[in-house]
C-alpha cells in the first residue's frame, strides 16, 4: 500500500476535509508518511481567501520540487482545495516551474483515491460535489463537522463563491449520525461548519430547526459551536433554539466586516450597522451571558478616516469579546478587484494596527469582568507554561489555565475565575 503526506492551509473547513480524505486513504489500507521524502503522494489542501495563503503554497511547491529532484524522484504532488478550483489552476500548476501531478477542485476531490492507486480519473460523468460521511478528530477532543458548502452571497471582495460554488446543505440525518458517532467515540466539542453556516437549508429544515433536531436526537455530554455566520441570516429564533439546550455554547461568530454603512453597501454585505447593532442588543437581552466575536476588515477600496471612525464607534457600541482582524487583499475575479480607488498598503497596515489595539483593549476589559464567575471548563491540552496545569476553554471560548490533581485532558471541570494574565484567565478548581 502507498504512503501519503498531507499539508493543510486555510480555514477549519479545509482541516475537516483533509481529515476526511486522510480517513478515506486509511480505510483503503494506505498510511501516512512522517516526512515527504518517504511518501508516494504529497497532498496540499489549499486556501485562496488571501494572497498570503497562496504564496505559502507556492513556496512549498518549490520545496517539494527539490525533494522530487534530489531525494524522491517517484514523489507525486496533488493540489486540492480552493487554489485547485481556480479557472486556470491546471494550466498554471501542472507545468514548469511547479510540476504538480494533479489538480483536483472540490467537486473532483473524490477522484484522488483513483490516482493514488494508479487508475485514471473517471470522466464518464460530470463531477458533482458530495460531503464526506465522517471527519475524524485529530485530538479526540474536538471535531470540525461541515453541514453546508458554498456561498450564495457574492460579497464584492470575496473569491469563495466562485471557487466553492453555490450553497449545498447536508441532510439533517447525516449530520446527526456523524455527530453521534463522534460523541460515542469520546469527542467533547463539535464545531458545525459552513461558509455561511446559518443559511443552512435542508428541505423545510432551516438552521434553527437543525439546532432543535440535533438537540432532540443527539445523546451524551458534548458542547456545540458553529462558524461562520452572516448577519443577514441571523435571527432571534436561532437564539431561542440555542438556549433550549445547554450543550450549545453561548459563543457566536457573526462576521459583520465593517461599521461604515457606505462600505458595507459597496461590499454587498446586505446589512446596515444600525440593524446589526439592534440585533445584537436584542440577542444580549435574551441571552445576557453570550459572547460575540466577528470578522473585521480595513483597507477596502475608498475607505476613509471617517469610515474608520464609524468602525471604532461600532466597536464601542457592540463590545465584541474578540475579532478576527485583517486588511483587504485584492482577489482577482471579484468585483472589488476592478476598483482603482485603492488604499495604500502603509495606510492599511496602520489602520489594522489601530483596530487591533482597540479590540484588544475591549477584549481585556470584558475578560476582567469575568473574574469571580463560576464556569465549566473543558480541558483541551497541557499548559505550556504551567507545570502540571492544563489549558481549558469555557463555553464562552475563554482560555483558562487550570491546576489540580486527578484531572486530565478531555475532562469537564468546575472552576472559579480568579485573575487574568494577558488574554488568559486564571482560576481555582472547585472541589466537590
Amino acid at each position: 500500500m502507498g504512503k501519503y503526506f498531507m499539508e493543510t492551509y486555510g480555514c477549519p473547513m479545509n482541516t475537516a476535509e483533509s481529515q476526511a480524505l486522510a480517513q478515506s486513504l486509511l480505510d483503503h489500507g494506505h498510511t501516512p508518511a512522517t516526512q515527504p521524502e518517504e511518501a508516494d503522494w504529497v497532498i496540499i489542501n489549499t486556501c485562496s481567501v488571501r494572497q498570503s495563503a497562496e504564496d505559502r503554497v507556492y513556496g512549498r511547491l518549490g520545496f517539494f520540487k527539490t525533494v522530487k529532484k534530489e531525494q524522491n524522484p517517484n514523489l507525486k504532488v496533488a493540489l486540492i482545495g480552493c487554489m485547485a478550483a481556480k479557472a486556470d489552476a491546471k494550466k498554471e500548476l501542472m507545468r514548469a516551474p511547479f510540476y504538480v501531478d494533479a489538480v483536483l477542485p472540490h467537486n473532483e476531490r473524490d477522484q484522488f483515491l483513483r490516482l493514488f492507486e494508479g487508475s485514471q480519473i473517471d470522466t464518464t460523468e460530470a463531477p458533482q460535489f458530495s460531503f464526506y460521511s465522517y471527519h475524524p478528530s485529530d485530538d479526540g477532543i474536538h471535531a470540525f463537522l461541515p453541514i453546508m458548502h458554498g456561498c450564495n452571497n457574492f460579497c464584492s471582495f470575496c473569491i469563495i463563491p466562485y471557487l466553492r460554488g453555490r450553497e449545498k446543505s447536508r441532510t439533517k440525518e447525516d449530520i446527526v449520525q456523524e455527530i453521534q458517532r463522534h460523541v460515542d467515540h469520546g469527542v467533547k466539542e463539535i464545531t458545525l461548519l459552513g461558509q455561511n453556516v446559518n443559511s443552512y437549508k435542508d428541505g423545510e429544515t432551516d438552521f434553527p430547526a437543525l439546532i432543535r433536531y440535533i438537540s432532540k436526537h443527539v445523546t451524551g455530554k458534548v458542547w456545540f459551536r458553529f462558524t461562520s455566520s452572516h448577519p443577514k441570516d441571523f435571527n432571534i429564533e436561532l437564539i431561542s433554539a440555542l438556549q433550549s439546550d445547554s450543550r450549545f455554547c453561548p459563543h457566536l461568530h457573526v462576521a459583520v466586516q465593517h461599521g461604515s454603512n457606505r462600505l458595507l453597501k459597496e461590499m454587498c454585505r446586505e446589512t446596515k450597522r444600525e440593524k446589526f447593532e439592534a440585533l445584537v442588543a436584542e440577542v444580549r437581552q435574551q441571552w445576557p451571558d453570550i459572547a460575540l466575536v466577528t470578522d473585521l476588515m480595513v483597507g477596502f477600496p475608498s475607505e476613509t478616516e471617517e469610515d474608520m471612525q464609524e468602525l471604532f464607534s461600532m466597536l464601542d457600541t457592540v463590545q465584541f469579546e474578540d475579532a478576527f482582524m485583517y486588511f483587504y487583499n485584492t482577489r482577482p475575479g471579484t468585483p472589488a478587484a476592478k476598483r482603482t480607488d485603492t488604499v495604500e498598503e502603509s495606510v492599511k497596515s496602520e489602520r489594522l494596527q489601530r483596530l487591533i489595539d482597540k479590540q484588544r483593549a475591549i477584549s481585556h476589559d470584558i475578560l476582567r469582568q469575568q473574574i469571580g464567575q463560576n464556569r465549566e471548563v473543558l480541558l483541551i491540552s497541557p499548559a505550556k507554561k504551567t507545570k502540571g496545569g492544563f489549558l481549558g476553554r469555557t463555553q464562552r471560548n475563554e482560555n483558562v489555565v487550570v491546576e489540580g490533581s486527578d484531572i486530565k485532558v478531555g475532562d469537564f471541570v468546575q472552576v472559579t475565575l480568579t485573575d487574568i494574565k494577558g488574554q488568559t484567565l486564571l482560576c481555582e478548581l472547585n472541589v466537590e
